[in-house]
């Protein structure tokens, strides 16, 4: 089955503009102590709390067992302290990095729902926020109420071939 989610389709000129207006962001507040209550608000929850650069509400977003390939990981990660310390790297920087969705495809088949898509993180460097385009697979599991993510893989977005015809 697949959800429409509220997503938005955009050409590099406004994913970009859009990664640099979150690249000014003030850090968000934290997540709230209420867990998300479906598929749309588990990945809303995780964008929200990269967003803050809060490593233990990201790490609270995945299950025990949850296997995390991160953008710029040089390993797997298939553990609860090794994603949290992922996500205390990403943020140990005074500029804090920002992540945009751009696109993105939901489906639920029952317990289990797949997010695929790309983002732009807005990442400082040299003194400048540069925008990095990545993609990503996201699968959640529902655990009673809750979605918890149980896979999550994330890549470097290749630029299009020369000649590619416009999607």
């Amino acid at each position: 089955m697949r959800i429409s989610t509220p997503s938005f389709r955009c050409g590099g000129a406004l994913a970009l503009a859009a990664a640099l207006a979150l690249a000014g962001c003030k850090t968000l507040p934290a997540m709230s102590g209420s867990a998300p209550t479906g598929p749309a608000a588990a990945m809303q929850a995780w964008v929200d709390a990269f967003n803050a650069c809060d490593p233990a509400a990201l790490a609270a977003l995945y299950e025990q067992d949850a296997a995390l390939w991160g953008t710029v990981a040089p390993q797997l990660i298939e553990s609860p302290a090794g994603i949290r310390a992922y996500y205390e790297r990403a943020c140990a920087g005074e500029v804090k990095p920002k992540v945009a969705i751009a696109e993105e495809s939901l489906r639920v088949y029952g317990d289990t729902a797949i997010d695929t898509g790309s983002y732009a993180f807005a990442l400082p460097r040299d003194g400048q926020m540069r925008v990095v385009p990545a993609r990503f697979s996201l699968v959640f599991q529902r655990f009673g109420e809750r979605w918890l993510i149980v896979d999550h893989h994330s890549s470097l977005l290749p630029p299009a071939p020369a000649g590619a015809p416009p999607r």
